[in-house]
């Protein structure tokens, strides 16, 4: 990353607020952030998110997937 830039974590929290997600869908992808390590892999099983943000599986999945999504359209 070069120096000065923003950080993973402010990258992908302003691409969040970018979305424009339901209450229920950002706090499903700011549980899916707080897992980010720096290496940009998520440091805890998805199901272990999906319980700690009290949606199911594929919920998780859903917003993952959306999100990738998005970062892809803005490559």
């Amino acid at each position: 990353m070069a120096e000065g830039g923003p950080s993973l974590i402010a990258h992908v929290l302003t691409a969040v607020d970018a979305m424009g997600l339901a209450p229920q869908e950002t706090g499903i992808a700011l549980a899916i952030v707080e897992e980010l390590q720096p290496s940009g892999w998520i440091g805890a099983p998805l199901p272990q998110i999906a319980a700690g943000a009290g949606v199911g599986l594929d919920a998780a999945e859903a917003m993952l997937a959306l999100g990738l999504a998005q970062e892809a359209q803005a490559m």
